[in-house]
């Protein structure tokens, strides 16, 4: 009965430590995800103001040709 207790105290041991292994990479991906959302919402943004400049830069070529 103590083996078994033991190997059961061992498992646990075990299940804990993974367990905080894989919380700490969760932490860290959502980590990553935040940063790269925000970037997305920067180039978003960038995109949003380059568009009507774009669009000016293609009305004067096909003026112009």
């Amino acid at each position: 009965m103590k083996k078994n207790l033991d190997d059961n105290k061992k498992r646990l041991a075990e299940k804990t430590s993974a367990a905080e292994v894989l919380q700490k990479s969760l932490g860290k991906t959502k980590a990553e995800n935040a940063e790269l959302l925000k970037k997305v919402a920067e180039l978003e943004t960038r995109v949003a103001e380059l568009e009507p400049v774009v669009e000016e830069v293609e009305e004067a070529e096909q003026e112009a040709a």
